[in-house]
């Protein structure tokens, strides 16, 4: 099963096209909580990628969290993949250097001529971070958000990521709002998060991390066994396979129209 696991959903950024600093309140998970979590997470979840939404990396004990994380790791040997902007402040290198895990993919959705403008992040100081984990990280991947206002071309990525290593870019194209035209089978088809589950700061566990208001809340894994959860996501699951909208988000989800997935 994939998980998505959000630390905080503070990021660091203010993208302007984003409600998360707009109107949501910062919230931030407590490690006890965490390490809750992860035992009831131990057997059941295949994938688990942190920081589905937010990057805990900010915060100035990142450590705790990725001394728990790592714990995780290593007994499991579950895929763990760690997503970051890289806009952390360069004092806690020091901190972030000591993750383990599968793969570290950084953020990268826009033109450096526009970082400032679009995210409100200065574009100098991430791609220096981006650069550091390139070097310090055996297995990192750059994610690519392709859309109207980041047409950056691929030889110019390829200039700034792949000065000194062979590091693989993956690319994903969005079409906001353009896939009313899809049926509730083609989602199915694309989107992976209905078979998982997504876990907020506050322990809450919810279909999608897209579904920014929470409106397809399964319940509170620090209340109740991980077995009541994935059996109301099961409850979903059928919903969807006939052919039910199990929430507005899911009615208009662009998903599908953005699955196209480009490796260069």
């Amino acid at each position: 099963m994939k998980v998505g696991l959000t630390i905080t959903n503070y990021c660091g950024a203010k993208c302007f096209t984003c409600v998360n600093h707009l109107v949501r309140p910062i919230k931030i998970m407590k490690p006890e909580w965490l390490e809750t979590i992860l035992a009831k997470l131990n057997g059941h979840a295949s994938h688990l990628f942190v920081n589905s939404v937010g990057d805990f990396l900010h915060l100035p004990d990142c450590e705790k969290y990725i001394e728990i994380i790592n714990r995780f790791y290593e007994k499991t040997g579950i895929r763990l993949s760690i997503t970051t902007n890289c806009a952390w402040p360069v004092l806690n290198r020091n901190k972030i250097k000591n993750i383990n895990a599968s793969v570290i993919v950084c953020s990268f959705n826009s033109h450096p001529s526009r970082y400032k403008q679009l995210l409100g992040m200065d574009f100098t100081h991430v791609y220096s971070n981006i650069l550091w984990v390139i070097e310090t990280f055996g297995v990192v991947e750059i994610h690519v958000l392709k859309h109207c206002l980041n047409e950056i071309k691929d030889e110019e990525l390829i200039r700034l990521f792949r000065q000194k290593k062979e590091v693989p870019i993956r690319i994903s194209e969005k079409v906001e709002n353009q896939c009313l035209g899809h049926t509730i089978n083609d989602r199915m088809k694309y989107c992976d998060y209905v078979e998982g589950i997504t876990i907020e700061p506050d322990g809450y566990v919810k279909a999608c991390p897209h579904d920014w208001f929470s409106t397809t809340v399964y319940g509170n894994l620090l209340d109740e066994p991980l077995e009541a959860i994935l059996g109301k996501r099961n409850i979903n699951k059928e919903k969807m396979g006939r052919g039910e909208f199990i929430a507005t988000i899911c009615k208009y989800c662009n998903y599908p129209q953005g699955a196209r997935i480009q490796h260069i």
